[in-house]
């Protein structure tokens, strides 16, 4: 059943996780009513109709839609409570499906085994029996033991009988009750029980009554109710000494045999039961009826087929009833019909909801107990060095929850049935003790016969009399103790059981004068209780021996007069007045009572206890796993709220402040508390921001200031040069106002270039994206940086469908090639002097999806100390130059889709990357 449970559970696992796969767009509210709203209709169809695949589809429905409400996925983490959840409800439904599989077995086995009782019903006779019934009354003539008792005046009749039944009517015959009858020579019966007829009567009373068989001397008795149990008699004369032939007979034998039918409450102790000899009997839940020609003949069992089974229902032989039964009102018939019009009706109740759910609260509680257990042992085996599991505050409240309900429950059911098995034992005892009574009542309205020591057969009657009434197997014993006669010899004659009283009940009731004493024995294997009673004479009754005829000893009488006036035991269950008018004379002997069904019958009480038990603590299990389950996403949704809300809280964009109804509770003032701050962190952007600006405001005035007071100083030095040599009247005034003017504009030109660079960093123009062959950009690139044959070396590298227009990006055409310019130019100037430039330019696919754009120098690379400054406007390490060149390439290449990086070695070069998507 674990392997089954098992293989389910990863079954089922599996189909949640490929149905969460594929299922993904599917709107949440379909999944959540399409099969929550199936799954009712196709359970209670399933219910009615007794259809375990229509069950199981139920099932499987409602488990998708619970899944799917909680939003369950099995996704690892540590304190992941979700993935708890899941395996609970994949136990289970795994067990829901178990408890399916078992009643579709039960169902199927149940229909074998009520045809089977039903076939052995209407079974008319043995012929194995018969055969080996012959042979063995032969072998019982040619017995010299059984030839030597008959032939001496003083035999033992008792000892006869005892090796007949242990040597010739056992192993095959153990189903059937036997009886065993000695004849003398006369035909006369030997220490038969009285009324037992002579040998003649009884031979033409069954040659009336019975039918012989084909072997000699059996006969099956003809039974007035065709139902009854079957019933084989025979004869076997045992033969005296033959001289020439002729002799005459030494007596006969006669045997019995009845089939055993097993009651409810049954008189041999199971292990002495073969089931499969026995015609089945009455058992606890099932009831059996015998129709002839569609009238009811016999029935057995509680169910009342006079008034609850039609007739009619029967009266067709291809209906329902016979192939595979008919469920009627809460009990399910299977018909079976014989020769002669027979036809046999079993019964039992229907299989019900609560045995489902038994079934399904047992698995599911094993299934749960050997999850707990191998995640104790993978925890044990992970050791201490294993990290610490660590539970988010969801899954402590939920657990905290559980166990807050779990071992309370517990407790309870625990406590419950403690007490009920208590209950549960005191009952049978008081039950044992009344049907107890109610034989030694029976046994002293045979007083006449008690005081016959003569004839133990009289007794042994007497005994199986007695059983038969009360329904209980009986055993005497004389004052000694040791066995007279039993109901069932055959328990003594296996040695299941000795012939001397338990010790313990001949102390406490001769010694400690008790009443009764209920002990509890074995007989084997099986655990029974045996109820003890004393026999006594009434008050004052002068009796001089016991039951065996043994001599009382003297004094017994009064012994037994001084201390029945005190009683050392009482139950105190309401019957000392009982026991106060029992007979207190002196014992003549003891009634042992053995229970052979008492564990049975307790085992069934504890049992249907822990049933109930079940089916109420495993659906209060489920359910409060479910209420502690919602409770905890009702208390930390909130909580998840101000987590989202955190996680969105930027100091760039504008952030919501939360709206919770309830203001007052704990979660409430945390609220507020996070609306404050978020008013708060409100004025400190707006605060920090206006810092920014000015701050920006001023690093780009000290810029711009020095920028231009550059070339302002040789701007300031010509003039004051040129109007020197103005007042001084120099004869080259003239050629030094062309050289100074000349001077004056290229400084000019420097200013301009200063405004324009700032311009254009401050005020990107907007951006004109167009479909661009990005190879024939960088061909026209390079080639305009394309160097001297003396003046270094300029790689160009493309793709050899470069040509075919596949390299098509979506940029501003402009922004690309000032782009390219700017680091080709960067990449000439990286190189230090006395080293020949040698720039590689390369373009390659990437993924299929995007071009990547690689421009290479073997410059002197770039320090560590500045490579996180080379996008940052104004940062540059030339001589000249603004800075801002690198800062406005990457603006245009990231607003187009793009990304550009540098991977850089001190002393070998820069490698820059370009990266843009392919134009769809």
């Amino acid at each position: 059943m674990l392997l089954h449970t098992a293989a389910w559970l990863v079954g089922f696992f599996g189909l949640t996780q490929l149905a969460g796969a594929l299922l993904k767009g599917v709107p949440r509210r379909a999944l959540l009513l399409g099969p929550g709203l199936v799954a009712l209709p196709v359970l209670a169809t399933g219910l009615v109709l007794g259809w375990p695949w229509m069950l199981l589809m139920g099932v499987l429905l409602l488990f998708a839609s619970l899944v799917r409400s909680a939003g369950l996925q099995a996704t690892p983490g540590e304190g992941n409570y979700q993935s708890s959840i899941l395996i609970v409800l994949l136990l289970a439904l795994t067990s829901a499906t178990g408890a399916l599989a078992l009643y579709a077995h039960f169902e199927k086995q149940l229909l074998v085994d009520k045809q089977r009782l039903a076939g052995n019903l209407l079974t008319d006779i043995d012929p194995q029996g018969e055969y080996l019934l012959g042979e063995r009354m032969r072998d019982i003539a040619a017995d010299p033991f059984v030839r030597r008792s008959l032939s001496a005046a003083f035999g033992r009749p008792e000892v006869v009988r005892q090796r007949v039944t242990r040597q010739y009517l056992s192993d095959y015959f153990d189903k059937y009750e036997s009886t065993v009858t000695l004849y003398d020579e006369a035909g006369d019966p030997i220490a038969a029980p009285p009324g037992t007829p002579p040998l003649r009567v009884s031979r033409a009373e069954l040659e009336r009554n019975a039918t012989p068989t084909d072997q000699q001397g059996v006969y099956l008795v003809n039974p007035e109710n065709p139902f009854s149990s079957r019933r084989y008699v025979a004869y076997i004369t045992v033969p005296g000494t033959r001289v020439n032939g002729v002799g005459l007979p030494l007596g006969a034998v006669r045997v019995e045999l009845t089939l055993k039918k097993l009651t409810t409450y049954s008189v041999l102790p199971e292990l002495l039961v073969d089931q499969k000899f026995f015609q089945p009997g009455l058992a606890t839940e099932l009831s059996y009826a015998g129709y002839n020609r569609g009238r009811l003949v016999y029935s057995e069992g509680d169910f009342d087929y006079a008034n609850r089974l039609p007739a009619g229902l029967l009266a067709d032989t291809t209906s329902r009833i016979y192939v595979d039964g008919l469920s009627r009102r809460g009990y399910h018939h299977l018909a079976v019909s014989g020769s002669n019009g027979r036809t046999v009706v079993v019964t039992t109740a229907t299989y019900s909801v609560g045995d489902w759910l038994a079934n399904f609260s047992f698995q599911f509680l094993l299934s749960s107990l050997l999850g707990l257990l191998l995640a104790g042992l993978g925890l044990l085996l992970r050791g201490r060095g294993a990290p610490q599991l660590r539970l988010n505050f969801s899954t402590r409240i939920q657990l905290l929850l559980n166990v807050g309900i779990v071992v309370p429950l517990l407790v309870v059911s625990v406590a419950t049935a403690s007490q009920l098995i208590d209950s549960y034992k005191r009952d049978l005892a008081r039950t044992y003790e009344r049907r107890g009574q109610l034989a030694l009542e029976s046994l002293r309205r045979q007083r006449h016969l008690l005081n016959d020591s003569t004839a133990r057969p009289t007794l042994a009657a007497l005994a199986r009399n007695v059983a038969a009434l009360t329904e209980t197997d009986l055993n005497l014993y004389d004052a000694h103790g040791e066995l007279l006669a039993s109901s069932q010899p055959v328990i003594f004659d296996a040695g299941l059981l000795g012939p001397l009283l338990n010790p313990q009940a001949m102390v406490a009731l001769e010694e400690r004068n008790r009443p009764r004493a209920l002990l509890t024995e074995k007989a084997g294997s099986l655990s029974f209780n045996a109820l003890y009673l004393p026999v006594r004479a009434s008050e004052g009754e002068e009796v001089v021996t016991d039951l065996a005829g043994h001599v009382l000893p003297h004094g017994r009488h009064s012994k037994a007069a001084e201390t029945s006036e005190t009683p050392e035991f009482d139950d105190d269950d309401g019957s000392s007045v009982d026991e106060l008018a029992l007979p207190t004379g002196p014992i003549l002997g003891y009634v042992g009572i053995p229970f052979f069904d008492s564990e049975k019958e307790l085992n069934t009480k504890l049992t249907e206890l822990f049933t109930t038990i079940l089916n109420i603590f495993t659906p209060m299990f489920l359910l409060f796993l479910g209420l502690a389950f919602v409770a905890a996403r009702q208390l930390t949704a909130p909580l998840k709220l101000i987590t989202q809300k955190l996680t969105q809280t930027t100091l760039t964009g504008e952030n919501e402040l939360l709206d919770y109804r309830s203001s007052d509770d704990e979660i409430g003032l945390l609220v507020r508390e996070y609306n404050t701050m978020l008013t708060t962190l409100e004025a400190s952007k707006r605060e920090l921001a206006a810092q920014e600006k000015e701050a920006a405001w001023r690093e780009m005035a000290r810029q711009v200031a020095h920028e231009i007071k550059n070339p302002l100083t040789p701007m300031k030095l010509s003039l004051q040069f040129l109007q020197k040599a103005i007042n001084e009247r120099r004869a080259n005034a003239e050629e030094l106002i062309g050289r100074i003017s000349q001077t004056l504009i290229t400084q000019i030109d420097v200013l301009s270039d200063i405004a324009t660079s700032f311009s254009n960093f401050t005020n990107l123009p907007a951006m004109r994206p167009e479909r661009l062959d990005v190879a024939a950009v960088l061909r026209r690139c390079a080639a305009l940086h394309q160097p001297d044959a003396s003046d270094g070396a300029l790689d160009l590298h493309l793709p050899p469908d470069a040509e075919t227009g596949r390299y098509v990006v979506f940029a501003d055409e402009n922004l690309l090639v000032r782009t390219f310019n700017n680091l080709l130019i960067n990449a000439r100037q990286a190189v230090p002097e006395g080293r020949e430039p040698h720039i590689a330019v390369s373009l390659a696919p990437v993924n299929g999806s995007s071009v990547r754009v690689a421009i290479r120098d073997n410059g002197a690379g770039i320090p560590d100390e500045v490579r996180e400054k080379v996008f940052v406007p104004n940062f540059t390490t030339k001589a000249s130059g603004s800075g801002i060149g690198l800062a406005v390439a990457k603006r245009g290449i990231e607003s187009a889709g793009g990304k550009i990086w540098f991977e850089t070695e001190v002393g070998e070069g820069t490698d820059f990357f370009i990266e843009l998507p392919l134009a769809g």
